[in-house]
């Protein structure tokens, strides 16, 4: 029997399947049941106003900045005011999501671990909740994903391509949430670190030029979303009054193991048992990042996972906390995870010829 070729051979096969899957399961009874209170309020009442109103109401004191506003604005627009109508951007990011998670992963070399994270985000009931929903959620792992692959994969003989590419991420990563900072200030610093790597190393010439078209890339988005977070900062700041239950005097939220098996358990993983699965599966994803002595790379990965929470931490938030706040960090998890499932399959395949013989 002659062995499939091109097509049918490749991974491409196997990740329109997983793609496909991941769409089906996000347009299953999409639009029901109905959006929660908040996906009412900021994606039917803020799609209604005009756009100047819609930009300059949301500098009048709101806890998001404007670029799922405008998503909703779009939307609105263009489709019309039904929940399908209004859902659909977020489908559309959660299965671009899929995709680039793919292409971060084969982007650094970890192929099979990025088919296995497909696998897992395709069914992964966190991801599909947000999916179906017009937050910005969805748009905040999308872009998250997108900055991850940009930053990992930015050197100083980038193209202007790429170095666009690293500054939409970016943009779209501030844009949707005021919590996507942390994220991109760590991609912004571990490029800035390789920029320094390769000053040591590579011609002046080529960095010099990298180092320019990389100040733009990073100015550029600070400087369209300077009006959102200047307010929001000043309102953190101002203690004379409330910021929609953003209080500086209360207390700051507590990064535990509690809540950190919460926030796990929100990826889908309902019960005790499969969150310990789950975070195993990190573990030996981890540990073959150690094995593969990619120090940077687990690194940031790390401080892109941990920082958020030690920044909720130490940001006087009050009650209101939300795991869906650093949804931001679950891509490394997802890849971690994906990562624990290769080895374990790679295994499972070495020892399967012994277990067959008699």
């Amino acid at each position: 029997m002659n062995r499939p070729t091109g097509f049918f051979r490749s991974w491409h096969l196997w990740l329109a399947l997983a793609v496909a899957a991941g769409a089906a399961a996000r347009l299953m009874f999409l639009g029901t049941p109905a959006f929660e209170v908040d996906g009412i309020m900021y994606s039917i009442s803020w799609s209604r106003m005009p756009l100047r109103f819609l930009l300059f109401g949301l500098l009048m004191g709101h806890t998001h900045p404007p670029l799922q506003f405008i998503v909703s604005w779009v939307a609105h627009a263009i489709f019309g005011e039904s929940e399908w109508a209004l859902a659909l951007p977020s489908v559309l990011f959660g299965v671009c999501a899929l995709v680039m998670l793919w292409v971060w992963a084969a982007g650094t070399g970890r192929r099979i671990f990025g088919f296995a994270a497909v696998g897992l985000l395709s069914f992964n009931l966190y991801h599909i909740y947000w999916s179906q929903h017009p937050r910005m959620y969805s748009l905040l792992m999308f872009c998250s994903i997108g900055l991850l692959w940009a930053a990992e994969t930015l050197s100083s003989r980038s193209g202007r391509g790429r170095i666009a590419a690293f500054s939409i991420f970016l943009f779209g990563t501030l844009g949707a949430h005021f919590f996507g900072v942390v994220p991109a200030s760590v991609a912004c610093a571990f490029v800035l670190w390789k920029l320094f790597r390769s000053l040591r190393r590579d011609e002046p010439a080529v960095s010099s030029s990298f180092a320019v078209r990389l100040f733009y890339a990073m100015a550029i988005p600070a400087i369209l979303l300077l009006p959102w977070y200047g307010q929001f900062l000043v309102s953190l700041l101002n203690r004379g009054e409330a910021y929609e239950g953003v209080r500086p005097d209360s207390p700051p939220v507590p990064v535990d193991l509690p809540l950190v098996k919460t926030v796990v358990g929100a990826y889908g993983f309902g019960t005790t048992w499969l969150i310990y699965l789950f975070m195993a599966l990190v573990l030996i994803g981890v540990w073959r990042l150690v094995r593969s002595k990619r120090r940077s790379l687990l690194a940031f990965e790390t401080a892109w996972l941990v920082l958020p929470y030690a920044a909720f931490s130490l940001v006087p938030t009050g009650h209101f906390f939300d795991p869906s706040y650093t949804s931001s960090t679950a891509p490394v998890l997802w890849l971690w995870a994906g990562g624990g499932i290769a080895v374990l399959a790679a295994r499972a395949g070495r020892l399967w010829p012994a277990l067959r013989s008699p």
